[in-house]
């Protein structure tokens, strides 16, 4: 059996900078199970088909393990460095799984427990039991308040989560509660500041984004850089740092755009719209933006309409600026003066390019189901899915590595 890859989903703090990732693949949705697959070389297959340990950026994953993995698996052979073991369904409190839980604690392997399987315990137990686990998983769907049980857990010192939260309000209202981890999209939702307009330095960004990926001319592409001083003192800086790798001083725009190159160049305006920010953007947002643009290309390559490349590059990472500008859509679409294909797309939700950001949408979600009928419909594998979803993540970070975000 193949695994899929489904997604790496941030797990931020209360700061919103991204603490963990859940990776989620096809056994924690299909109905198969684990026990009859080796649970560990499953997971050393993703880690090695997917380049997982780059894809997480230094940061540990969680995964899901159940009874049957604990219990059958040699999890030793997975590294507690990269990994912690989220436990999500517990059928019965049996003492050989709690003696084979508490090994892997003393080997240095950290748990994760969803709210119910941290209740049976607790019930059989005592709370105390709960230390021993980093942290404990609630739904933010059932609309509850935990305030209470979050002041319990604190006094064992476990830290709680939260995952599905899907509004900014509901996370303001979960950070008041105490938890220490939200895991959800609410990140993505659009905070319109109304009057707002989005400043000189960003439109020229925007247009030059615009120029970049429609073929303008370089020249022409060079007299708007030099048109705008900042926007030119960025460039000059970045192509003089270390991250340029150049080994002369370059002291012209010309020659800084000739060094980088057009797609280059066009990572350069996009990381730097991010860093042109006048407020911090979360970091997952950051890369959410940036790999669904990147998602959008490879979608072209993949469907045989590589004529529609740019504009998708475009479309997928407008789809986002509303929340990272705090700026209505519409109005970025009319200052940037983006064609009326990229407006109908991205409001009216009609053409060819609306339909790629559906299937963008789709798999990011990391809903197997539609992932299944998605996979149908246009005759493509789901693992190759799983690819674009890695060569996306993997854009990001060398994006970042290289350009970087000072966002």
């Amino acid at each position: 059996m193949k695994f899929l890859l489904l997604g790496r989903k941030p797990i931020m703090n209360q700061s919103e900078e991204i603490e963990y990732y859940h990776v989620t693949f096809s056994g924690d949705t299909i109905k198969q199970k684990l026990a009859q697959v080796n649970y560990t070389a499953a997971i050393s297959q993703l880690v090695h088909t997917f380049n997982l340990n780059n894809t997480l950026e230094g940061k540990k994953a969680w995964i899901k393990v159940d009874q049957q993995a604990l219990m059958h698996a040699d999890l030793t052979l997975l590294s507690q460095d990269v990994f912690i073991f989220y436990f999500m369904k517990l059928r019965n409190v049996d003492e050989d799984l709690l003696v084979k839980i508490e090994q892997l604690i003393d080997l240095g392997y950290e748990f994760v427990l969803e709210s119910g399987v941290a209740n049976s315990l607790m019930q059989t137990k005592g709370v105390q039991y709960l230390a021993k686990f980093s942290s404990v998983v609630f739904d933010g769907r059932d609309g509850k308040s935990y305030a209470k049980v979050v002041s319990v857990l604190n006094t064992q010192g476990v830290k709680s989560t939260i995952k599905n939260v899907l509004t900014q309000a509901s996370y303001d209202i979960y950070q008041a509660e105490g938890f220490t981890y939200f895991m959800g999209s609410f990140f993505k939702e659009a905070k319109i500041i109304k009057g707002r307009e989005i400043s000189a330095s960003r439109l020229k960004l925007l247009d030059l984004l615009r120029m970049l990926k429609t073929e303008a001319e370089m020249e022409d592409i060079i007299t708007a850089i030099k048109l705008s001083p900042s926007v030119s003192l960025q460039l000059l800086q970045f192509i003089n740092s270390a991250n340029s790798h150049t080994t002369r001083t370059v002291e012209s725009i010309k020659d800084a755009t000739t060094l980088l190159g057009r797609r280059k160049l066009t990572s350069w305006v996009t990381m730097s719209l991010y860093a042109s920010s006048e407020s911090q953007i979360p970091p997952a947002l950051v890369d959410s933006s940036i790999a669904r643009a990147h998602l959008m290309e490879l979608l072209c390559d993949l469907l045989n309409v590589s004529q529609l490349k740019d504009q998708a590059f475009i479309v997928g990472f407008l789809s986002l600026a509303d929340t990272v500008f705090k700026v209505y859509l519409e109005t970025i679409l009319e200052r940037g003066r983006f064609s009326q294909e990229v407006h109908e797309a991205l409001v009216n939700g009609k053409g060819d390019l609306a339909k790629l950001l559906r299937i963008a949408k789709v798999i990011e979600s990391g809903n197997i189901k539609n992932l299944e009928i998605i996979s149908k419909k246009i005759k493509v594998p789901a693992l190759k899915f799983s690819e674009l979803l890695a060569d996306a993540y993997t854009y990001v970070i060398e994006s970042k590595a290289v350009f970087g975000s000072e966002s």
